[in-house]
């Protein structure tokens, strides 16, 4: 399956990320277990996934037509997209890492816009 497009219309994909909070996190290939002397572990691929961490302020009516891209496109954040990585300056192959059950966590800001906070997974090579 082909991965989905950011949403037109929508900040985040074009360097709009917030700078508080932005960050490349360590991401977990190691495969974990557990023996009688202790813990064996390997590494679970051969190319292990990256982490990302970064939260997006947008209006109301961009939140409204992210949420809506997340839950029917993305199936509630379960599918694959492209998304540009502004620390690595190339985009990349994501997918959102459930934060208490849900791809994203939504924060009120004033005058009616939306702190989006997300976490993404995704393999640190550029997509063609």
């Amino acid at each position: 399956m082909a991965l989905q497009n950011w949403p037109a219309g929508v900040r985040g994909n074009d360097g709009q990320i917030l700078r508080a909070g932005l960050e490349d996190l360590p991401g977990d290939n190691l495969l974990r277990s557990q023996m009688d002397d202790g813990f064996k572990q390997r590494r679970q691929f051969t190319r292990g996934l990256s982490r990302f961490k970064a939260s997006i302020k947008m209006p109301r009516s961009e939140y409204n037509l992210f949420t809506e891209w997340v839950r029917d496109t993305l199936k509630e954040g379960q599918l694959g997209f492209s998304f540009y990585h502004p620390i690595r300056d190339y985009s990349v192959a994501a997918n959102f890492v459930a934060q208490d059950g849900r791809a994203f966590i939504p924060q009120p800001a004033p005058a009616g816009w939306m702190i989006v906070t997300f976490e993404l997974d995704y393999i640190d090579r550029a997509l063609a």
